[in-house]
């Protein structure tokens, strides 16, 4: 199996004393998507912030063999309401990293956030400020942001929580066609359809990794009480 990342005997703790991840070992394989599933609290998020290399753990091994920085698209309630930047802004903010300091796009640069603001089909409301959308809208901005990344490796925080049913299939298409694109997403989720759609599972519980491999073998071996 040919990976994209892999965590080797990583711990982290957010405050010093319990360990949000303890000794995880997991592996990312290459071209498909791998569900993160477990309780609130069981390390999903961190495993996904020390993939993308914004956490740095206290011990252990994190390695990625990807040509580019991996994406990592937040939860919509992470972002603040009241930042004055339209959806369009938005996405064009996954570009920043490959403009350099002046941040002057190229019509290749606008050609992909055009694009990636099709894919999640927000064209029609590109030029409203990203606040004063719904709930699912605002998730999709985020999903098409890290689109716009276009990153080897897309890491997707609950992408799916409370989304409206147009919003739920634009985010579980971009989950099932990283194959397809090349892509490899990792996805933490409470979704048992969308964990059930994914190549690879990977199950967290109190920081520790307690099982991997085919989703419906994991997802079986799971008594499921986390899943929403």
């Amino acid at each position: 199996m040919e990976l994209a990342a892999q965590l080797v005997e990583v711990t982290f703790s957010h405050d010093g004393r319990r360990r949000a991840l303890d000794d995880a070992t997991l592996a990312v394989p290459r071209g498909g998507a791998t569900a993160l599933v477990g309780a609130n609290g069981s390390g999903k998020s961190t495993a996904l912030g020390v993939l993308a290399g914004v956490l740095t753990p206290r011990t252990g091994l994190v390695r990625t063999w990807t040509g580019s920085r991996p994406s990592l698209v937040v939860q919509r309630s992470d972002v603040d309401d009241r930042l004055p930047v339209t959806v369009r802004d938005t996405v064009a903010m996954g570009r920043w990293a490959r403009l350099g300091w002046l941040r002057r796009p190229r019509q290749a640069d606008r050609d992909v956030v055009e694009r990636c603001l099709d894919a999640m089909g927000l064209h029609g409301v590109a030029d409203e400020r990203l606040g004063d959308l719904s709930g699912g809208q605002r998730q999709r901005a985020l999903v098409a942001q890290g689109l716009a990344q276009e990153a080897d490796l897309m890491l997707l925080d609950e992408p799916t929580t409370g989304l409206d049913r147009e919003s739920l299939r634009h985010v579980v298409d971009v989950v099932r066609s990283a194959g397809v694109r090349g892509t490899t997403v990792v996805v933490a989720t409470h979704d048992l359809a969308l964990a059930r759609g994914c190549d690879h599972a990977v199950l967290l519980d109190a920081g520790s990794v307690v099982g991997e491999g085919r989703p419906d073998e994991v997802l079986a071996a799971s008594d499921r009480s986390w899943a929403g």
